[in-house]
């Protein structure tokens, strides 16, 4: 078998395959001598019956596919051996499988990505801030305010005219023409005004109304609005004011604290709730110094991104956006559509994130290679565990590799945080914003 290998742009290669004619005859002849050990030829023991009669009964078509499966195995494995290629991914094979003939030369192509060189950026002693807010009062009585929020109850008011802010209970109704709108009744249903409920020119025209009061509220949709039901059309709203609630909350007291918490009083639950509060800000920060790290790693680095793997990494990144917008009750033909309102297309939205995440994990691959960092005997029993769970289906050795893969690239992020100078810095919350304060500790991860 005659071979040669291309070297292509963006990391790839190309190995051209001819086979001759002898090669071609003792391929199908030996996948004959197989297939004829499965099926049963009349006047021949299994394994014995002669390639064309094998033929004749199985179909060509039967058999060369066979054949051909072994071929392009066997041509592509010795092709990574003989060039000690070291490739990603799939790789993909061209060829007419209509030229796998009897007596005749055969030829096709297969096409690999390779890993790419990886040149890499600093990844020792970075220098990063780690930003840390402090848990004050105020934190800690928004978590209050919030468990209050849970453990309240919508109760009648005795407000006979609406404001903004106010809970107003309506019967509503959409129409376009005499035709009711899917999803527009609502009977006796409480709407906090001014919170973006509803559409603003509703909930502009409900404040204001008093109890039993009727409105028609009409409003007109523009053709590029992203449900196609009412683009371009008009729906007429007969809103009716039934009554006005108002939030009662529970009382702040000792027995409280011990119904939603466990805690004996008040102010142990307020210190149970600092400490949570202390302990997810932590994690949170760690996490964000994490990502902060290896994004500056990955910045700094340099390398190619094989078209073929990036095209995984494209599907994988689409399904995961598809998944998100689900969980947000946003259809995808939706979204396209505001993307195309924006002049957009998904790709320009997918592509960059499979470039990112493609290219931090070559980065640190290429890390945990440079650093020799393998995992314990430990750590894989414990990864492969973890996956077992979810996916409980999924082959030992696939679980094996999956498990090494994902222990090499958190190696290489520790390594980074390990190495890195980090400044924590404490950050004042004002109106949801922070600004920086003064720095209350600076020390080198890894190297105190």
């Amino acid at each position: 078998m005659e071979m040669n290998l291309e070297r292509l742009e963006r990391s790839q290669a190309r190995v051209n395959f001819l086979l001759s004619a002898q090669e071609v005859d003792r391929a199908l002849e030996k996948n004959a001598r197989e297939v004829s050990k499965k099926v049963k030829i009349p006047g021949f023991r299994p394994g014995r019956a002669p390639s064309k009669m094998v033929e004749a009964v199985v179909g060509k078509e039967a058999l060369r596919g066979e054949a051909l499966q072994e071929i392009l195995t066997r041509a592509f494995v010795e092709a990574a051996q003989e060039h000690k290629l070291a490739y990603l991914n799939q790789p993909r094979f061209d060829y007419e499988a209509e030229d796998l003939q009897w007596g005749k030369e055969f030829s096709f192509q297969v096409t690999m990505d390779l890993e790419p060189e990886v040149e890499l950026g600093t990844y020792k002693g970075i220098t990063m801030e780690k930003k840390l807010q402090p848990v004050d009062d105020k934190l800690v009585d928004q978590q209050i305010q919030s468990s209050r929020e849970r453990y309240s109850e919508l109760v009648p008011s005795e407000k006979t005219k609406t404001e903004d802010g106010d809970y107003a209970k309506i019967n509503l109704i959409g129409k376009i023409g005499d035709e009711v709108v899917p999803g527009t009744e609502l009977v006796g249903y409480p709407v906090h005004l001014g919170q973006g409920f509803l559409e603003p020119e509703l909930d502009a025209a409900i404040v204001g109304m008093e109890i039993d009061e009727k409105k028609i509220v009409s409003i007109e949709y523009p053709q590029d609005h992203p449900s196609a039901e009412v683009a371009g059309k008009t729906i007429d709203f007969s809103v009716e004011l039934v009554g006005i609630e108002q939030r009662e909350y529970p009382d702040l007291d000792d027995d409280f604290a011990q119904n939603v918490s466990g805690c004996d009083t008040l102010a142990e639950w307020k210190e149970q709730i600092r400490g949570q509060l202390e302990q997810n800000i932590a994690s949170q920060a760690e996490q964000k110094l994490y990502q902060d790290l290896v994004d500056k790693v990955v910045e700094e680095s340099k390398t190619e991104l094989p078209p073929f793997t990036l095209e995984t990494y494209q599907r994988g990144a689409e399904q995961r956006m598809r998944i998100y917008l689900s969980y947000q009750g946003i259809q995808w033909e939706d979204y396209i559509r505001e993307l195309e309102a924006d002049g957009k297309t998904s790709q320009e939205v997918i592509v960059p994130l499979a470039e990112k995440e493609l290219k931090q994990e070559l980065v640190l691959l290429a890390i945990a290679k440079a650093e020799k960092l393998t995992p314990s005997t430990e750590e894989l029993e414990a990864k492969i565990a973890q996956l077992k769970q979810s996916h409980p289906k999924e082959e030992e050795a696939e679980l094996v590799s999956t498990a090494q893969y994902q222990l090499l690239l958190e190696g290489a992020r520790k390594f980074i945080r390990d190495q890195a100078q980090v400044q924590e810095v404490l950050v004042q919350q004002e109106e949801g914003r922070g600004e920086e304060d003064e720095h209350t500790d600076t020390h080198g991860g890894g190297t105190e």
